[in-house]
């Protein structure tokens, strides 16, 4: 699959996760949540791995310390994310996870001392301030209610930290695996970090779970966010971002509030507005930009 066609997959299946997981919180805590979602993904990535690879998810050498330092990244991001929603208002928190491709050129520039590309610079433009519009678009926004700052909001730029960080160290760490196997592996070393990370706030009574609330919705729910957003999306994002790199990758998920805008609209009867529409027309504007860009300068290469 084309490396941005598989983006698209990423962001698809990423958008619904804001309105499943908010329906989901309801009948489970978000820490529970969270290790359901990896644990459930983990045996259907080991399958896959088997089917394509003919080979076990333990039959390669691993370096343990750098697979459950990604791991670590990965339930890093889970729970800083779960924690900067419950503690930050939504319009707020929303604004700020569109920093994400801000904070992946930043790390990228520290870390690596990456170059960014040719018009990056515009499609960053583009991408966040459509992030914005389409937030200032969300109901909570438009009925007047004050956007501020409760604590979360740090958390959150840490959540997005920990995944641009799992994101570069395994373009560094993994190049000798299969973007399948690397996503199984650091899924599993992810899921015993969201096991003790559970338990902690198990002992703290931070806890809740009604599983009579758990009919054919939710189970489905949870389903498509283990098997897809925890499992195949994390696949589709490895490849797009070892191709053209993590802070361009990022530009794409400043689509994902439009996919959660549509995907509440069909589902759930919340109609798009203008601002919406509109934000969604610039973050898309801004990742065609560079992805023509990158068109026409493979063409003269």
């Amino acid at each position: 699959m084309n490396p941005a066609a598989g983006l698209a997959v990423t962001v698809i299946m990423w958008g619904t996760m804001v309105p499943f997981i908010a329906a989901l919180l309801a009948v489970m805590d978000p820490w529970l949540l969270s290790l359901l979602r990896y644990g459930i993904a983990l045996p259907f990535l080991a399958v896959m791995l088997w089917l394509m690879e003919r080979r076990g998810l333990f039959a390669e050498a691993y370096n343990w310390k750098r697979m459950f330092l990604l791991g670590a990244g990965m339930a890093g991001f889970s729970t800083f994310y779960a924690l900067g929603i419950l503690y930050s208002d939504p319009v707020t928190a929303a604004i700020v996870l569109t920093s994400n491709p801000v904070v992946a050129a930043v790390l990228s520039r520290i870390l690596y001392k990456a170059q960014l590309p040719k018009g990056f610079l515009l499609a960053l433009a583009l991408a966040v301030a459509g992030g914005v519009l389409v937030v200032q678009g969300s109901p909570r926004a438009l009925a007047g209610h004050a956007i501020g700052f409760q604590g979360g909001e740090m958390l959150l730029i840490l959540a997005v930290s920990c995944w641009t960080l799992y994101s570069m160290k395994v373009q560094e760490w993994c190049g000798s695996y299969s973007n399948l196997r690397t996503t199984a592996i650091t899924s599993a070393t992810a899921t015993v970090w969201l096991a003790l990370v559970w338990l902690v706030f198990v002992f703290l009574g931070d806890s809740h779970f009604e599983p009579e609330g758990l009919n054919a919705g939710p189970v489905s729910m949870l389903l498509w966010l283990s098997w897809g957003a925890a499992g195949i999306a994390i696949i589709m994002w490895h490849k797009g971002a070892a191709h053209i790199g993590v802070p361009t990758a990022s530009l794409y998920l400043n689509l994902i509030p439009v996919v959660a805008v549509l995907v509440s609209a069909v589902l759930f009867d919340l109609r798009p507005n203008l601002y919406q529409m509109g934000g969604g027309g610039l973050v898309l504007l801004g990742v065609l930009s560079i992805q023509l860009r990158r068109l026409g300068s493979d063409k003269t290469a």
